[in-house]
């Protein structure tokens, strides 16, 4: 799944711009709740990691006709918040 690759190759880098105590925070949130990250690191997904239309990660999105970066943060939110509470699981 080139999508599912695209997504896990940023965690390391999500990781490191969350400290410990913020990180332990996202990952003990209710997946229900991840919407509160979208101003925050949801932005930051926004403005760093899907710029420029020679981007990756926006390629593999569009493979499956996801063109709305709202919706791409919020995709790649969920999926570090379960790859962070071991219920990682591959996008069909």
């Amino acid at each position: 799944m080139l999508l599912q690759k695209e997504i896990e190759k940023i965690f390391p880098q999500l990781e490191t711009i969350f400290s410990e105590t913020a990180l332990n925070s996202f990952a003990e949130t209710d997946s229900s709740k991840l919407c509160q990250f979208h101003f925050s690191i949801g932005l930051w997904i926004r403005n760093n990691l899907l710029r420029g239309e020679e981007n990756s990660l926006r390629a593999a999105f569009a493979r499956y006709d996801v063109s709305d970066d709202d919706e791409m943060s919020y995709v790649v939110l969920k999926q570090f918040h379960d790859y962070l509470n071991s219920k990682y699981t591959l996008l069909t």
